[in-house]
Order: structure tokens, then sequence, then C-alpha cells
């Protein structure tokens, strides 16, 4: 009979698996973002986060079947060995979530993380202390691609909006809306971008930057038919000029913080790509910036 009862414990750990493998792959894919990795086996020797996502991932479909105790003892001796506190009822998306350094990290019972988040060490997920009832939400919700910073506490039931930075040690206890960063204790909206990037994604940054810029030549280009002599159409075309040269050099930074990161070579070439089609642009037609970024590298 011992027999039949390890083959039930080793058949449950098979369909549990199946079940959180979507999540573990994606986990897994995400840390491949991190510049200090340099190959796919430190993944399983060198970052406890993803150890404590991977239970996590076991413990949270042991909840869903509704068998009671063995999660948390699950998590409890993760928590021992990882330094990272994870609820096995909290929701984390799927799509894959990067806790780094994964010291000090609390995620409470009924809080939600987004697709793309990344986490440093010494955040909390947690309540503000007021009594609640069971079932109710007293932990934040944290939208798709945040990032919340070494140290930053969000109490309550809170939410961060998608592609939102939480500063450092930050401490928020009002929701924030998408594409915001904030800063400070108690933490304050600083900065509202219009168009959203995905962390540590070159390609996503270069599009980024390229929009921003599109907008900026339009407000240029409005200024310019709407002034009234030649000196005010000057004025706006060097205003105009003037930007241009800043992003220009913002670009080619990017290209070279991403080549001394060995980012992939393909992010590397469209990178390449968004730089000539923006020497295409009015006002500026000087190619000098791209001859010079390929030669410094």
């Amino acid at each position: 009979m011992l027999w039949l009862f390890y083959f039930g414990l080793v058949g449950s750990f098979c369909l549990c698996f199946k079940e959180a493998w979507k999540g573990i792959k994606n986990d897994f894919m995400m840390i491949h973002k991190d510049p200090a990795l340099e190959s796919s086996l430190e993944i399983l020797f060198c970052y406890p986060g993803f150890w404590a996502l991977f239970f996590y991932r076991l413990s949270h479909v042991i909840v869903k079947w509704k068998i009671p105790l063995i999660p948390r003892i699950i998590m409890g001796m993760i928590r021992i060995m990882t330094a990272v506190d994870i609820h096995p009822r909290a929701k984390i998306s799927d799509e894959g979530v990067f806790i780094d350094h994964a010291t000090g990290v609390v995620i409470g019972e009924t809080a939600e993380i987004g697709a793309g988040t990344t986490i440093y060490h010494q955040v909390t997920l947690g309540g503000t202390g007021k009594i609640m009832h069971r079932g109710q939400r007293r932990h934040p919700i944290v939208g798709k691609n945040c990032m919340i910073g070494a140290g930053a506490k969000l109490l309550g039931a809170i939410t961060i909006g998608d592609n939102c930075q939480v500063g450092a040690n930050s401490v928020v206890t009002k929701s924030i809306p998408d594409n915001c960063t904030a800063l400070g204790i108690p933490a304050t909206v600083v900065r509202k971008v219009k168009c959203p990037l995905t962390m540590n994604d070159p390609v996503s940054k270069a599009v980024c930057e390229l929009h921003r810029r599109v907008v900026e030549l339009e407000e240029a280009l409005d200024v310019a038919s709407k002034a009234d002599s030649c000196a005010d159409l000057l004025a706006a075309q060097e205003q105009a000029n003037e930007a241009n040269e800043k992003h220009w050099h913002k670009m080619r930074n990017m290209l070279m913080e991403s080549k001394k990161n060995h980012v992939s070579s393909g992010s590397i070439d469209e990178l390449k790509l968004s730089l000539e089609l923006t020497s295409k642009a009015p006002f500026y037609n000087d190619d000098s910036f791209l001859s010079d970024s390929d030669d410094n590298n």
C-alpha cells in the first residue's frame, strides 16, 4: 500500500507542475532581461526570487484545489530559504514576473501583480493594519510592466496602474494612474509619460523615444505654421534643431548602452534602424551621430 501512496504523491505533483508550468516558464524568461545574467544556468543557482515564484506557483495551484495547510507550509519553508514571503493566495500573473535580489520581499494574501512587473528587494505589498473582514481586499493591485523600487512599501487596497514606476523607499498609500512615476513619503506622482515603455527593453525604449520626438516635431511645426513673421519661423526651426540634436545624443547613448549590456543582435539592429529613420526627420539632416556610434563600438 505504501507504493500506492508514493504513486499518488508523484502523480499529484506532476499534475500540479503541469498546471503551474506556464507561469514558471514565463518567470524564467523574464530573468533574461537582467543585464547581469550570463547564462541560463545561473537562474537555477543564483536567483532565489525565481525559486520563490516557482514554489508559489505550485502552492497556488494547491490552493485552487482547495487543499488546506499544505500551501502555507510550503511557502513557510521557502520563506526561510529565500527570505521572500509570498502568500499562496496572492494572484501573480502567469505571464511572468521578476523579483530581483529577492531579500525581504512580502506579498500579502489579496495582493495582485500584473505581467512583466519587476520587484526589487525589501518591497512590501501589505495592509494598513486596519481591522477588516475575511475576504475583503486589503492589499495592493499592481498593473502590468511596473517597476517597484527597493524598499518601497505599497499599503492598503490601492491600485498601481500599468507601466508605473515606484521609487526606492517610497511609501504608497493612494492609487496611482497608468504611466506614472511616484516618489516620496507619502508617494506623489512626479512624472507622467505619454508613451509607456517596457522595463530593460532597448527596442521599446527606442520606439517610445521616437514617439516623443514625433510629438515634439508636430508641436514645432504647429508653432511654425502660426508664426506671424520670418523671425518667428526661424526661431521655431532653431528650437526644433536643438531638440533634435538632444534626441540624437540620447538615441546614440541607448545604442551604446545596449551593446555594453550584451543585448541581442536583433534588438541592436532594430535600434540602429530607428536611428537611420530619425536621420530623415525634418530640421536635421546630419547623420554623423550614426557613424560616430558605429565607430565607437
